[in-house]
């Protein structure tokens, strides 16, 4: 496990993949140094008319649902579907869910039309979403 550890990190170091984030104000900073940490690059877009493409510029997706606003739940479709059809990886954090129907709703929309490469969530967020 940490030879491939070592290799992922030799192979993000190598091609410094471009990771498309839409997160909120709050994670915004610790998002973007995370991945720039890891050696790859970030881009924070969330507005609807340019998540398509930015998504499919991107090598990965990761979509937050903390702090949601009406443009971060229409991006985070938009870039979900984008992601889907070219075949790029997505993550989808789970945050809040249990706590706000409004985000479980929208989670549970994404996760049937669109489903991640990787849920993220704590304990109580991914229980909810085996309701």
């Amino acid at each position: 496990m940490i030879r491939s550890m070592s290799a992922v990190r030799r192979q993000i170091k190598e091609t410094m993949p471009l990771i498309h984030c839409i997160t909120n104000p709050i994670s915004i900073h610790d998002c973007a140094n995370a991945i720039l940490a890891a050696g790859a690059r970030p881009i924070m877009a969330e507005h609807p008319k340019e998540a398509a493409q930015i998504t499919a510029s991107a090598q990965a997706l990761v979509v937050n649902l903390g702090n949601i606003t009406d443009a971060r739940m229409e991006s985070a479709g938009i870039s979900m579907r984008t992601a889907r059809e070219e075949g790029i990886p997505s993550l989808l954090d789970l945050v809040g869910v249990a706590c706000s129907g409004l985000r479980y709703t929208l989670a549970r929309e994404l996760l049937r039309d669109m489903p991640p490469a990787i849920l993220k969530g704590n304990i109580t967020e991914l229980l909810k979403m085996t309701e």
